[in-house]
């Protein structure tokens, strides 16, 4: 090859290099400028300084874009299309001293920030039980705030220990509540809004259940174990996209995540029981059962799966609840007829009475239950759950004596041939006529009422636009 062929191949390669530098730097010029007009985003976490709990439902605020978002159930939070530049969070929350942080956006970026949240003197102290209630008593309130329709929420610890670990003595207590007990005094079914307890729906975590009582629709929440829930929520207002078996409010049952707590393990337990002292007026059924045993157990754990942070969380609830109740009623029903000539008006208090019912009896309850939830965040903005609930209300023993004597007669003087004179304000004697009926009844029957719910999968996103 000559040196005038050398020469222009050399101009033609610095002429494609020149041009391959050129067009390189004309796009990444471009790219730049398009990445520094696209949005950023902000995630974090809310948490107690008291507790090192993730608070549910905290309103994180951007200030000067009108911007607001509230924390998930693990005090997770996402904000997203936001421009790049300084930037001045705010973290609101019932109890809680208001607390701000300033984050820088880059573009294409997501910032994190995370934002602890001291209690206010008021309800700050220093046992660490009680800082425990108070956040569960301003997450009820926040909950009710950010609610859009009616509803009532109550955090379990709150209330500190139950008796029995049972739902329906907190329930009972809520606000707009009525209720129904069985024969041993236990509060069995609640209604709202003054509707039949049928048109109660109770829910566990959304998700639709119910207890097998052999009354209708009705929730036999004796059978709920509340070990295993964090709060209850009471939802009177009804719209049309509702069912119609809770036309008079819903019932929700809110298990705990997981993912809310600061530390990797955590062990919870409670151990106590119920005694009927010998030197307090008791029965010879009570006697034989003093002391009826309460327990439970909660386990949690966080863990980093699939690449992840603290991505997945496993929690097991257990408890067991045994209680004795009696069963006593007296019934008198006092004659209906008004007849000076057959009983002159008087002051005097004693009367006869034509029918007795007395009803004595023991009813030994077992009450068992078992909960497995595992949330795993996938993103910041999606999280997906699993949960296995076991309930178990079973009544193996329970035995009753009924005795009912009475008289079916109706008219003054039928009812003066009946009753033998001389009767007292607890006693009467009635002959043996044709109307004159006694009546024994001696029951033992066991009853048992299990709800099992397997697969209630849940998806919670969070972000906005």
């Amino acid at each position: 090859m000559n040196s005038a062929c050398v020469c222009v191949v050399r101009r033609l390669s610095r002429r494609a290099t020149s041009l391959l530098l050129t067009l390189t730097l004309v796009l990444a010029s471009g790219a730049l400028r398009a990445q520094s007009g696209a949005p950023g985003s902000v995630s974090g976490s809310v948490l107690s300084t008291a507790t090192r709990n993730g608070l549910q439902g905290a309103v994180v605020s951007i200030p000067a874009l009108n911007r607001a978002e509230l924390s998930d159930s693990s005090g997770s939070f996402l904000l997203q299309n936001l421009p790049a530049g300084p930037l001045e969070l705010r973290v609101a929350y019932a109890g809680f001293e208001e607390q701000k942080a300033a984050v820088t956006v880059r573009a294409g970026e997501t910032a994190r920030v995370d934002v602890e949240m001291k209690p206010v003197q008021a309800i700050m102290m220093d046992a660490f039980t009680v800082a425990t209630e108070r956040e569960g008593a301003a997450l009820s309130i926040t909950e009710q705030r950010n609610a859009a329709n009616i509803k009532n929420v109550t955090a379990l610890d709150e209330w500190g220990n139950l008796p029995t670990l049972s739902i329906a003595e907190l329930a009972m207590r809520l606000p707009g509540i009525t209720f129904t007990t069985d024969e041993d005094n236990v509060v069995n079914n609640v209604s709202i809004r003054g509707m039949a307890s049928g048109f109660t729906r109770l829910n566990i975590d959304g998700m639709s259940s119910t207890g097998v009582g052999g009354d209708g629709r009705s929730a036999t929440l004796h059978s709920f174990s509340g070990a295993m829930y964090e709060q209850i929520e009471i939802i009177a207002g009804q719209t049309p996209d509702r069912r119609a078996d809770g036309l008079g409010g819903q019932l929700n049952l809110k298990t705990r995540s997981t993912l809310n707590m600061s530390e990797n393990r955590r062990f919870n337990y409670n151990v106590s029981a119920r005694w009927a002292p010998p030197f307090a007026q008791r029965t010879p059924q009570r006697a034989d059962h003093p002391i009826h045993p309460v327990f439970s157990l909660n386990y949690q754990e966080v863990f980093s799966v699939f690449g992840g942070h603290r991505n997945l969380g496993v929690a097991l609830n257990t408890s067991y609840t045994e209680g004795v109740n009696m069963i006593a009623t007296d019934t008198l029903l006092y004659p209906t007829v008004a007849s000076p000539t057959v009983f002159p008006v008087t002051t005097d208090p004693v009367a006869p009475f034509t029918d007795y019912q007395n009803i004595t009896g023991l009813n030994h309850r077992f009450i068992k239950g078992m909960s497995l939830r595992a949330d795993y965040r996938h993103s910041p903005q999606t999280k997906f759950g699993f949960s296995f609930i076991f309930n178990s209300g079973s009544e193996p023993f329970y035995d009753r004596t009924r005795v009912n004597t009475w008289t079916s007669t109706t008219s003054a003087a039928a009812i003066t041939n009946a009753v033998v004179p001389g009767f007292t304000v607890n006693r009467t004697e009635i002959r043996p006529l044709t109307a004159s009926v006694a009546d024994l009844e001696m029951w033992r029957f066991s009853f048992t009422s299990v709800t099992a719910q397997v697969g209630n999968a849940h998806g919670e996103g969070a972000g906005s636009e």
